[in-house]
Protein backbone atom coordinates (compact mmCIF):
# COMPACT_ATOMS: atom_id res chain seq x y z
CA UNK A 1 0.00 0.00 0.00
CA UNK A 2 1.39 3.41 -0.99
CA UNK A 3 1.83 6.11 1.62
CA UNK A 4 -1.01 8.28 0.37
CA UNK A 5 -3.36 5.27 0.12
CA UNK A 6 -2.60 4.52 3.76
CA UNK A 7 -3.31 8.12 4.71
CA UNK A 8 -6.66 8.08 2.87
CA UNK A 9 -7.61 4.92 4.75
CA UNK A 10 -6.60 6.34 8.15
CA UNK A 11 -8.38 9.65 7.47
CA UNK A 12 -11.55 7.81 6.42
CA UNK A 13 -11.52 5.73 9.61
CA UNK A 14 -11.03 8.89 11.67
CA UNK A 15 -14.06 10.45 9.97
CA UNK A 16 -16.20 7.54 11.20
CA UNK A 17 -15.35 8.12 14.88
CA UNK A 18 -18.41 9.56 16.70
CA UNK A 19 -17.77 12.75 18.67
CA UNK A 20 -14.32 13.19 17.16
CA UNK A 21 -14.36 16.96 17.73
CA UNK A 22 -14.97 16.50 21.46
CA UNK A 23 -12.22 13.88 21.58
CA UNK A 24 -9.84 16.24 19.77
CA UNK A 25 -10.55 19.03 22.24
CA UNK A 26 -10.04 16.70 25.18
CA UNK A 27 -6.70 15.51 23.79
CA UNK A 28 -5.68 19.10 23.16
CA UNK A 29 -6.28 19.84 26.84
CA UNK A 30 -3.98 16.97 27.83
CA UNK A 31 -1.39 17.40 25.10
CA UNK A 32 -1.27 21.01 23.84
CA UNK A 33 -0.69 21.70 20.17
CA UNK A 34 3.02 21.67 19.31
CA UNK A 35 3.97 24.54 17.04
CA UNK A 36 6.03 23.80 13.94
CA UNK A 37 8.83 26.36 13.35
CA UNK A 38 8.97 25.57 9.63
CA UNK A 39 5.24 26.06 9.13
CA UNK A 40 5.32 29.21 11.26
CA UNK A 41 8.05 30.66 9.06
CA UNK A 42 5.93 29.88 5.98
CA UNK A 43 2.90 31.57 7.54
CA UNK A 44 5.00 34.60 8.46
CA UNK A 45 6.42 34.93 4.93
CA UNK A 46 3.03 34.44 3.32
CA UNK A 47 1.33 37.05 5.53
CA UNK A 48 4.16 39.51 4.90
CA UNK A 49 3.83 38.92 1.16
CA UNK A 50 0.06 39.39 1.33
CA UNK A 51 0.54 42.80 2.95
CA UNK A 52 3.09 43.73 0.28
CA UNK A 53 0.71 42.75 -2.52
CA UNK A 54 -2.11 44.73 -0.93
CA UNK A 55 0.12 47.80 -0.76
CA UNK A 56 1.13 47.35 -4.40
CA UNK A 57 -2.59 47.31 -5.24
CA UNK A 58 -3.02 50.59 -3.34
CA UNK A 59 -4.49 49.07 -0.18
CA UNK A 60 -2.93 50.19 3.12
CA UNK A 61 -3.62 47.77 5.99
CA UNK A 62 -3.01 50.45 8.66
CA UNK A 63 -6.12 51.18 10.66
CA UNK A 64 -8.10 48.52 8.83
CA UNK A 65 -10.40 45.77 10.13
CA UNK A 66 -9.28 42.34 8.95
CA UNK A 67 -11.41 39.22 8.56
CA UNK A 68 -9.26 36.09 8.35
CA UNK A 69 -10.94 33.01 6.89
CA UNK A 70 -9.55 29.83 8.46
CA UNK A 71 -7.07 30.90 11.13
CA UNK A 72 -6.01 27.42 12.22
CA UNK A 73 -3.94 26.41 15.22
CA UNK A 74 -1.33 29.17 15.33
CA UNK A 75 -2.54 32.72 14.47
CA UNK A 76 0.66 33.99 12.85
CA UNK A 77 -1.20 35.77 10.04
CA UNK A 78 -3.35 37.74 12.48
CA UNK A 79 -0.27 38.89 14.39
CA UNK A 80 1.56 39.96 11.22
CA UNK A 81 -1.40 42.10 10.13
CA UNK A 82 -1.62 43.69 13.59
CA UNK A 83 2.12 44.37 13.52
CA UNK A 84 1.63 46.05 10.12
CA UNK A 85 -0.85 48.46 11.69
CA UNK A 86 -4.24 46.77 11.29
CA UNK A 87 -6.74 48.04 13.84
CA UNK A 88 -8.58 44.79 14.52
CA UNK A 89 -8.51 41.17 13.32
CA UNK A 90 -11.44 38.77 13.41
CA UNK A 91 -10.13 35.21 13.29
CA UNK A 92 -12.39 32.35 12.19
CA UNK A 93 -12.51 28.57 12.03
CA UNK A 94 -15.10 25.90 11.30
CA UNK A 95 -14.00 24.11 14.48
CA UNK A 96 -12.25 25.60 17.48
CA UNK A 97 -8.47 25.57 17.23
CA UNK A 98 -7.20 28.49 19.32
CA UNK A 99 -6.64 29.04 23.00
CA UNK A 100 -4.87 31.75 25.02
CA UNK A 101 -1.46 30.03 24.94
CA UNK A 102 -1.45 29.76 21.14
CA UNK A 103 -2.32 33.44 20.75
CA UNK A 104 0.52 34.36 23.11
CA UNK A 105 2.89 32.01 21.27
CA UNK A 106 2.08 33.55 17.89
CA UNK A 107 2.52 37.06 19.31
CA UNK A 108 5.92 36.11 20.71
CA UNK A 109 6.94 34.64 17.34
CA UNK A 110 6.12 37.87 15.49
CA UNK A 111 7.72 40.09 18.15
CA UNK A 112 10.98 38.13 17.84
CA UNK A 113 11.00 39.06 14.16
CA UNK A 114 10.70 42.76 14.92
CA UNK A 115 6.95 43.09 14.82
CA UNK A 116 5.46 45.76 17.08
CA UNK A 117 2.21 44.50 18.55
CA UNK A 118 -0.27 46.19 20.90
CA UNK A 119 0.58 45.67 24.57
CA UNK A 120 -2.82 44.03 25.08
CA UNK A 121 -3.00 42.11 21.85
CA UNK A 122 -6.22 40.31 22.84
CA UNK A 123 -8.09 43.62 22.73
CA UNK A 124 -7.43 43.78 18.98
CA UNK A 125 -8.68 40.25 18.28
CA UNK A 126 -11.94 38.39 18.00
CA UNK A 127 -12.39 34.66 17.37
CA UNK A 128 -15.51 33.19 15.75
CA UNK A 129 -16.25 29.45 15.57
CA UNK A 130 -17.96 27.58 14.10
CA UNK A 131 -17.77 30.33 11.50
CA UNK A 132 -20.18 31.03 8.68
CA UNK A 133 -20.33 34.30 6.78
CA UNK A 134 -23.80 35.07 8.19
CA UNK A 135 -22.06 35.83 11.50
CA UNK A 136 -20.32 38.86 9.98
CA UNK A 137 -22.22 42.14 9.83
CA UNK A 138 -22.62 44.27 6.71
CA UNK A 139 -19.52 46.38 6.09
CA UNK A 140 -17.75 44.91 9.11
CA UNK A 141 -14.40 44.22 7.38
CA UNK A 142 -12.07 46.32 5.27
CA UNK A 143 -9.90 43.41 4.15
CA UNK A 144 -10.64 39.69 3.90
CA UNK A 145 -7.62 37.38 3.92
CA UNK A 146 -7.00 33.65 3.61
CA UNK A 147 -4.01 31.40 3.05
CA UNK A 148 -4.31 27.76 1.90
CA UNK A 149 -7.95 27.63 3.01
CA UNK A 150 -10.31 28.21 0.08
CA UNK A 151 -9.31 24.95 -1.62
CA UNK A 152 -10.85 23.05 1.29
CA UNK A 153 -14.31 24.57 0.80
CA UNK A 154 -16.83 22.86 -1.55
CA UNK A 155 -17.34 24.88 -4.73
CA UNK A 156 -21.05 25.51 -4.11
CA UNK A 157 -20.35 26.74 -0.57
CA UNK A 158 -17.45 28.89 -1.74
CA UNK A 159 -19.64 30.50 -4.41
CA UNK A 160 -22.16 31.83 -1.91
CA UNK A 161 -19.37 32.78 0.50
CA UNK A 162 -17.87 34.96 -2.24
CA UNK A 163 -21.26 36.58 -2.76
CA UNK A 164 -21.52 37.24 0.97
CA UNK A 165 -17.99 38.67 1.09
CA UNK A 166 -19.37 41.54 -1.00
CA UNK A 167 -21.85 42.29 1.79
CA UNK A 168 -19.25 41.97 4.55
CA UNK A 169 -16.67 44.25 2.92
CA UNK A 170 -16.95 47.95 3.61
CA UNK A 171 -16.94 50.32 0.59
CA UNK A 172 -13.49 50.25 -0.98
CA UNK A 173 -12.71 46.91 0.67
CA UNK A 174 -10.23 44.38 -0.65
CA UNK A 175 -9.39 40.69 -0.43
CA UNK A 176 -6.13 38.77 -0.62
CA UNK A 177 -6.20 35.01 -1.03
CA UNK A 178 -3.35 32.55 -1.39
CA UNK A 179 -4.71 29.21 -2.63
CA UNK A 180 -3.03 25.80 -2.91
CA UNK A 181 -4.83 23.93 -5.73
CA UNK A 182 -2.41 20.99 -5.61
CA UNK A 183 -2.96 17.46 -4.33
CA UNK A 184 -2.15 17.73 -0.61
CA UNK A 185 -1.42 14.00 -0.36
CA UNK A 186 1.74 14.70 -2.38
CA UNK A 187 3.10 16.60 0.64
CA UNK A 188 3.55 13.33 2.52
CA UNK A 189 4.07 10.98 -0.43
CA UNK A 190 6.77 12.26 -2.77
CA UNK A 191 6.16 9.37 -5.17
CA UNK A 192 3.03 11.09 -6.56
CA UNK A 193 2.60 14.29 -8.51
CA UNK A 194 1.10 17.41 -6.95
CA UNK A 195 -1.59 17.01 -9.63
CA UNK A 196 -2.20 13.33 -8.93
CA UNK A 197 -5.84 13.79 -7.90
CA UNK A 198 -6.84 15.10 -11.33
CA UNK A 199 -7.10 11.53 -12.63
CA UNK A 200 -10.03 10.58 -10.37
CA UNK A 201 -13.68 11.01 -11.25
CA UNK A 202 -15.80 13.02 -8.83
CA UNK A 203 -17.42 9.94 -7.27
CA UNK A 204 -13.99 8.41 -6.62
CA UNK A 205 -12.67 11.62 -5.10
CA UNK A 206 -15.72 11.93 -2.84
CA UNK A 207 -14.95 8.50 -1.41
CA UNK A 208 -11.37 9.59 -0.76
CA UNK A 209 -12.57 12.77 0.96
CA UNK A 210 -14.95 11.40 3.58
CA UNK A 211 -12.84 13.10 6.23
CA UNK A 212 -13.88 16.73 5.86
CA UNK A 213 -10.61 18.04 7.28
CA UNK A 214 -8.75 16.73 4.23
CA UNK A 215 -11.36 17.65 1.62
CA UNK A 216 -10.07 19.44 -1.48
CA UNK A 217 -12.43 20.97 -4.06
CA UNK A 218 -9.92 20.50 -6.94
CA UNK A 219 -10.85 23.88 -8.42
CA UNK A 220 -8.18 25.22 -10.77
CA UNK A 221 -6.79 28.75 -11.09
CA UNK A 222 -9.23 29.72 -13.85
CA UNK A 223 -12.17 28.49 -11.73
CA UNK A 224 -11.25 30.94 -8.98
CA UNK A 225 -10.73 33.74 -11.49
CA UNK A 226 -14.20 33.15 -12.94
CA UNK A 227 -15.80 32.87 -9.49
CA UNK A 228 -14.33 36.18 -8.37
CA UNK A 229 -15.54 37.88 -11.55
CA UNK A 230 -19.04 36.41 -11.24
CA UNK A 231 -19.34 37.90 -7.78
CA UNK A 232 -18.32 41.39 -8.81
CA UNK A 233 -14.69 41.50 -7.68
CA UNK A 234 -12.06 43.27 -9.72
CA UNK A 235 -8.81 41.34 -9.75
CA UNK A 236 -6.05 43.83 -9.03
CA UNK A 237 -3.33 41.19 -8.99
CA UNK A 238 -3.13 37.51 -9.85
CA UNK A 239 -0.29 35.08 -10.28
CA UNK A 240 0.21 31.34 -10.30
CA UNK A 241 3.09 29.00 -9.64
CA UNK A 242 3.87 26.52 -12.41
CA UNK A 243 6.60 23.92 -12.70
CA UNK A 244 7.65 21.69 -15.58
CA UNK A 245 7.35 18.65 -13.30
CA UNK A 246 3.58 19.10 -13.00
CA UNK A 247 3.17 20.00 -16.67
CA UNK A 248 4.75 16.70 -17.66
CA UNK A 249 2.71 14.77 -15.09
CA UNK A 250 -0.58 16.24 -16.34
CA UNK A 251 0.34 15.67 -19.98
CA UNK A 252 1.03 11.99 -19.29
CA UNK A 253 -2.04 11.47 -17.10
CA UNK A 254 -5.43 10.00 -18.05
CA UNK A 255 -7.49 12.88 -16.71
CA UNK A 256 -10.91 12.59 -15.09
CA UNK A 257 -13.74 13.66 -17.39
CA UNK A 258 -14.23 17.05 -15.68
CA UNK A 259 -10.61 18.00 -16.46
CA UNK A 260 -10.29 16.47 -19.93
CA UNK A 261 -9.44 18.99 -22.63
CA UNK A 262 -8.63 21.82 -20.23
CA UNK A 263 -5.52 23.99 -20.50
CA UNK A 264 -2.45 22.11 -19.25
CA UNK A 265 -0.96 25.12 -17.44
CA UNK A 266 -4.26 25.72 -15.65
CA UNK A 267 -4.42 22.09 -14.51
CA UNK A 268 -0.75 22.03 -13.51
CA UNK A 269 -0.89 25.17 -11.33
CA UNK A 270 0.25 24.39 -7.79
CA UNK A 271 -0.27 27.80 -6.15
CA UNK A 272 -2.56 30.75 -6.93
CA UNK A 273 -2.40 34.33 -5.67
CA UNK A 274 -5.21 36.89 -5.84
CA UNK A 275 -5.71 40.45 -4.68
CA UNK A 276 -9.16 41.82 -5.43
CA UNK A 277 -11.14 44.96 -4.84
CA UNK A 278 -14.91 45.23 -4.55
Amino acid sequence: MRDWHRRVLVDTLKAAIPGKQLIRQALHGVRPYQTDPGKDEDRFRNATRQIELLREAGVDVRGKRILEIGTGWHPITAMVFLAAGANFVTMTDVERRLDYSLIESAAAFVRKRGGELPAFVHHALNYLYPYRTALSLDGSADIIVSCSVLEHIPAVTLEWMMADFRRILAPGGAMVHFIDPSDHYAQSDRSISRCNFLQYEDWQWRLMSLNGQNYHNRLRHSDYTAMLARNGFRIAYEARLLRETERKAVSAMKLASRFAGRDIDDLATVYSYFVTTA
